[in-house]
């Protein structure tokens, strides 16, 4: 495939301008499981969150909020995944105690998954169907010292950090006015949102793109984050020798939404990154060369600009996003 790579220089802050639903993975993960070709990490979708458990997340986000902003103002700030557990539980109106029995019965229930037979990971990434929490409140290195970004080990950690995030509270708050809407509960409209859990992969954030599919045909790819440092040009350097690996890995995925009758349309977003096969060198920053990876898939996004376009424009960059010709643009910021 003829490539277009374009290296940017520039420090982005990505915003989406609108409100479309996003994908839910029960709509596009079995259709991607069922295809043999494509590489996922493997997931465990937990039941369908009750009415008063999503309602018990949305409304621990304030006080959780309120906590962090107000440690930090101080000047004290020293908050752990058990103290913001321990936060979202707080309060003593009838309407928190039933709050605290419903966090409680999550973080119980994810314990019950860490511990299913045939598991051996002990960290643990946790999302909504919807969307992740990556936008969680305590920054990674604030939460646990030493450990992988947006880990969790224990069900309580699982919880605060959704009590923590304001795309679970929005999600969760946007599903429940959609049943209102429509008349019914939140169990009935569509079996509700759901937690999904899987082992952590030691994913390297250089290596996340976004690649946008139109009406089937993949016509941009674009790195995730902006980097600095030492290593950006190595990163730059490994994306660009694995493009046409994503390309070929989001088509085959385009393939498969196509071929069942699935909610996912022709166009969509679908965010892929590297998964080593080997270890990484030095600081693992790179692509050292005794490491070696492979393309996976981490989600499916709605093709609109709810959706960030990262380091391509949704007006500017219109017609190559809809399409084509095909453009990766990749980042080695400054």
């Amino acid at each position: 495939l003829p490539l277009t790579v374009s290296v940017l220089y520039c420090h982005c802050r990505f915003m989406p301008v609108d409100r479309t639903p996003f994908a839910d993975v029960r709509e596009w993960l079995p259709p991607l499981q069922q295809a043999h070709d494509i590489a996922l990490i493997p997931a465990h979708m937990l039941p369908p969150l009750t009415p008063a458990t999503a309602s018990a997340l949305v409304r621990a986000y304030a006080r959780v909020e309120a906590a962090v902003y107000a440690s930090r103002r101080k000047g004290d700030f020293d908050v752990s995944w058990a103290a913001l557990f321990a936060t979202a539980m707080a309060g003593d109106s009838e309407q928190t105690t039933g709050d605290r029995e419903a966090l409680r019965a999550l973080a119980e229930t994810v314990d019950t998954a860490t511990r299913a037979p045939g598991t051996s990971s002990t960290l643990f990434f946790v999302r909504l169907s919807t969307r992740s929490p990556k936008d969680c409140l305590l920054k990674p290195w604030e939460a646990a010292p030493g450990r992988a970004p947006l880990s969790v080990v224990t069900g309580q950690e699982a919880a605060a950090m959704l009590a923590s995030s304001a795309r679970v509270r929005d999600d969760l708050a946007a599903a429940a006015a959609a049943a209102a809407e429509s008349g019914g509960g939140v169990e009935e409209e569509g079996g509700g949102v759901a937690v999904m859990l899987r082992p952590f992969a030691p994913i390297p954030a250089w290596s996340e793109v976004r690649v946008f599919v139109a009406a089937g045909q993949v016509t941009a790819l674009s790195q995730y984050f902006p980097f600095t440092g030492d290593s950006a040009g190595a990163n730059r350097d490994a994306l660009a020798r694995y493009t046409n690996d994503f390309v070929a890995l989001a088509g085959r995925c385009a393939a498969a939404l196509s071929s069942t009758t699935n909610a996912v349309p022709p166009s969509f977003i679908v965010d892929l990154a590297l998964l080593p096969t080997t270890p990484p060198s030095g600081d693992g920053g790179g692509d050292g060369d005794d490491c070696r990876y492979h393309p996976v898939v981490l989600e499916v996004n709605p093709f609109s600009r709810a959706t960030s376009a990262c380091h391509f424009s949704w007006a500017r960059d219109h017609d190559r996003l809809h399409r084509g010709p095909f453009e990766a643009r990749l980042v080695a910021a400054s």
